[in-house]
């Protein structure tokens, strides 16, 4: 799924240094899961479904009818509220007709993945289809601490469903699955070390020499190599029930009840923080959400005068988040307020998070087709959210009384929540008017809003610190024009945005300990831009396709924004009141290249018999951006190309074998950039703590072969 973020304009998928953390970001725009208490700007349905966490996305999902990329606040036809966007994932419907596949690849890294689904007609009204897979690959790393591969993954999982057709008004799609991921992932690399502002000084040098450990990975990033004492160790288990019913009703409408259990645990037995050689801190954050949905809705017939839909949803979820960070041997700072005296290994911070939500929606939409040519459309959707929430922050500390001062008072204060509690309900609505110029071109003009509820930071915070954050509210114009020309050989798209963000909700380093992610509502800020597809036939057997994405982004208003550590040529201006802060009025936000394409070619051909031939490439380009949010020059990512080829024969008797290739040209860059994690605690010389930068890489070259046969 994540290879979606090549193919479509202004979609991007990442993870970092654990399966919670993973972000899904339209235009630019995504809630960074560092932060459990946050609830993500981009929704993940599947079946639809609203999934309870992004790290779904992960899923190597196999059996996939569509996916839908849908752009700007979605709520007035279905499920939660998102306020950006949402991925809305399709697999195929079981049918009466027997139909089954099997799938292996093999490549490097130690890579394979085997699956297969097979389905058909168990009773003259009842069929049922299942998918199972299994994949593996060892890390793209090799970690310098062992001379071992890092960051691998191994997964597997199944999914099946049963569709129940007792009569001809009544049908019942029933759905389970099981996904099972583990990662010895993933650590870290220091971005550009002996850069200006890089962790390799004169005085971090001299320390991990002292510590045993000297400091060796100078160019981690062009070898792929890590050097950390500490390999992560991620399991993520996800499972869930939904049953779907759709009663055709006697004056045409159909009633839709879609109920779900839906299970997201993703247990980090190990972290993987600093990616260092020193054991600076061990830790385990085991997150767990279980949320239970339903859905009632009712939908008109189509192709009449007026078209609508109306619904009522409802979703509850509980979380419950641990957090535990135990100080090392390789804590070796020196603070001066404590006459000099480094932090005491074993002395330990356990965090304990719980939260309820309970979140009601009632919606509606409607068309008038006025004409046969031209029809408005208008939705409303109201929301309310309630949250419940406790927080209790200890520490266990066997160090002098000096090193019980820094670690009670100046890095982890002992904090009690116990009684959090917070409801937000907003009125969001839609409205669109769409123009047939032709049979093949239709044009839209389109305005919306969209919104995600407050809630409270999941991470302990220093005193003085927001513990609450607001809502985040989205207001979304779009023109653009959808054709289908050429006698069908051209499908063209294109779209004009502006999406308006005010209260976005921005997880970040505590600015006053750099350890731990808080969430604070960072302003306003603006993305406009212009998308297009385009998908050509323009000789039998060559299929070309090609997408386009052009974004202008900046913050509106962001008068008191977390300062970057180090100084650079496009920076916030700093405060002078209140101490610390920067305004970032006027400037780009991270995450935003100017420019992302992509252009893909596809020819067949036969070969003899009957065989064919087929070859499949892909170009695609992102350009510059920053990847932290203070917009630290040291983040600065340059663009960068990624081509991807597949080459093969197929049969029309069902079989199928191609060589493929990804990241051919073997191109490295990051994907997701932070100040270094635990960098207080370790020593840049004297009484400074380490500076430098920190990322995670994108895959490097990957290849093999890969044979199916559909029978």
């Amino acid at each position: 799924m994540t290879d979606l973020a090549q193919m479509v304009p202004n979609l991007t998928i990442l993870q970092t240094n654990n399966n919670r953390n993973s972000t899904i970001m339209i235009r630019g725009i995504g809630s960074d899961g560092s932060n459990p208490g946050i609830d993500p700007d981009v929704g993940i349905y599947l079946d639809g479904v609203y999934m309870p966490a992004a790290g779904a996305i992960h899923g190597n999902l196999l059996d996939i009818s569509t996916v839908e990329i849908l752009r700007g606040p979605q709520g007035t036809l279905y499920g939660r509220n998102t306020a950006v966007g949402a991925v809305n994932i399709n697999t195929r419907k079981p049918t009466q007709q027997d139909q089954s596949m099997i799938d292996a690849s093999f490549g490097n890294y130690n890579a394979y993945r085997i699956a297969g689904y097979f389905g058909g007609g168990l009773t003259p009204n009842l069929a049922g289809r299942m998918s199972l897979w299994v994949t593996s690959h060892d890390g793209y790393e090799k970690n310098l601490y062992n001379n071992t591969p890092i960051n691998g993954s191994k997964q597997y999982g199944g999914r099946a469903r049963l569709l129940w057709t007792p009569t001809n008004d009544l049908t019942g799609d029933f759905t389970g699955y099981y996904i099972d991921i583990t990662q010895n992932c993933c650590t870290v690399n220091q971005v550009n070390p002996t850069g200006v502002g890089g962790i390799a000084t004169p005085g971090f040098l001299a320390a991990m020499t002292a510590a045993g450990h000297p400091f060796i990975n100078f160019n981690g990033l062009a070898n792929h190599t890590v050097d950390d004492e500490t390999a992560g160790n991620d399991e993520t288990k996800m499972w869930g029930l939904s049953a779907k019913f759709d009663l055709a009703l006697p004056w045409h409408d159909t009633l839709t009840s879609i109920t779900a259990y839906d299970s997201f645990l993703d247990n980090i037995r190990v972290l993987a923080a600093d990616g260092l050689p020193i054991n600076v801190a061990s830790g385990s954050q085991p997150l767990w959400r279980k949320t239970v949905s339903e859905e009632l809705r009712i939908t008109s017939p189509s192709h009449q005068f007026f078209e609508y839909v109306g619904g009522f949803y409802y979703f509850h979820e509980d979380l419950t988040y641990d957090n535990s960070l135990t100080i090392g041997s390789g804590a070796n700072r020196v603070f001066p307020i404590a006459g000099g005296v480094t932090l005491h290994p074993g002395d330990a911070n356990y965090e304990t998070y719980k939260q309820g939500t309970d979140s009601t929606a009632v919606y509606g939409q409607g068309t008038a087709n006025i004409t046969k040519s031209f029809r408005i459309t208008g939705g409303l959707r109201y929301s309310s959210d309630h949250k419940d929430a406790s927080l209790v922050n200890l520490d266990s500390t066997f160090g002098s009384p000096l090193q019980t001062l820094i670690f009670t008072r100046l890095l982890f204060p002992v904090e009690t929540l116990p009684h959090l509690s917070r409801t937000d309900a907003e009125l969001t609505w839609m409205t669109s008017a769409q123009y047939n110029v032709t049979k093949s071109i239709m044009t839209y003009l389109t305005a919306s809003t969209g919104y995600k509820d407050g809630g409270f930071n999941a991470r302990a915070v220093t005193p003085g610190s927001s513990v609450t954050f607001n809502p985040e509210t989205t207001y979304n114009y779009e023109f653009g024009v959808k054709s289908t020309l050429l006698d069908h050989h051209l499908v063209f798209n294109i779209d004009l945005y502006r999406m308006i963000l005010k209260g976005f909700q921005q997880s970040s380093l505590d600015p006053k300990t750099g350890v731990g992610f808080i969430v604070t509502n960072a302003g306003s800020q603006q993305v406009q831009g212009v998308e297009a597809s385009a998908h050509a036939l323009p000789f039998p057997g060559v299929t070309l396709s090609a997408s386009l994405a052009y974004s202008d982004a900046k913050f509106t208003s962001y008068p008191e924004g977390q300062c970057p550590t180090y100084p650079g040529p496009y920076l916030p201006r700093p405060n002078s009141s209140p101490a610390g802060t920067c305004n970032y009025a006027g400037l780009t936000p991270a995450f935003n290249p100017k420019w992302r394409w992509s252009l893909t070619g596809q020819i067949e051909r036969p070969l003899f018999g009957d065989l064919d031939w087929f070859v499949i490439g892909t170009l695609s380009h992102v350009g510059r951006q920053y990847l932290d949010f203070t917009l630290d020059p040291r983040s600065v990512q340059k663009a960068y190309n990624l081509v991807d080829l597949r080459l093969g024969v197929d049969s029309e008797r069902g079989w199928r074998i191609d060589l493929w290739a990804r990241n051919l040209t073997n191109e490295n860059y990051y994907v997701y950039e932070v100040a270094q994690p635990l960098g207080g605690l370790v020593s840049g010389g004297g009484f400074a703590g380490a500076s430098g930068f920190a990322g995670w890489t994108g895959a490097p070259r990957t290849f093999g072969i890969e044979a199916s046969y559909l029978f």
